[in-house]
């Protein structure tokens, strides 16, 4: 199996549909390149955000959501080796017609990457 179909056949599905208001070509990367990796490398991401963020933060679990979610954007968007750590995760399982498209886009995806990942970890560090 060559790497294009080895990586797209272990990227779970997504059920949605792309928003008009938003620039149709980022809509549909987000949703068929992004989203699924994000949804695919979930644990990894959750085992990386407990190992170098909620064990910093030793009161993580009696603070606010309001006050998790400013932790972890901060982290996500301003650290620059969890930002590599992650980026690299996302990127290493794109296809090559996909690595181009986030070549030629690098900023508004690697935006976009960070936002859907500060809502996945918001949400996955609930518990």
């Amino acid at each position: 199996m060559n790497r294009e179909l080895a990586i797209k056949s272990i990227r779970p599905a997504i059920n949605t549909t792309v928003e008009p208001s938003v620039d149709e070509a980022f809509a549909y990367f987000q949703l068929k390149t992004l989203r699924p990796i994000l949804k695919f490398q979930h644990d990894f991401f959750i085992k990386i955000a407990i190992e170098k963020l909620v064990l910093k933060h030793k009161q993580w679990q009696a603070y606010e959501m309001k006050k998790k979610r400013e932790l972890i954007a901060s982290w996500v968007s301003l650290e620059v080796e969890t930002k590599k750590i992650f980026e690299g995760a996302v990127i290493a399982l794109m296809t090559m017609e996909e690595l181009d498209f986030y070549l030629r886009n690098e900023k508004e995806v690697q935006k976009r990457i960070r936002a859907l990942l500060i809502e996945r970890l918001a949400t996955g560090l609930e518990v």
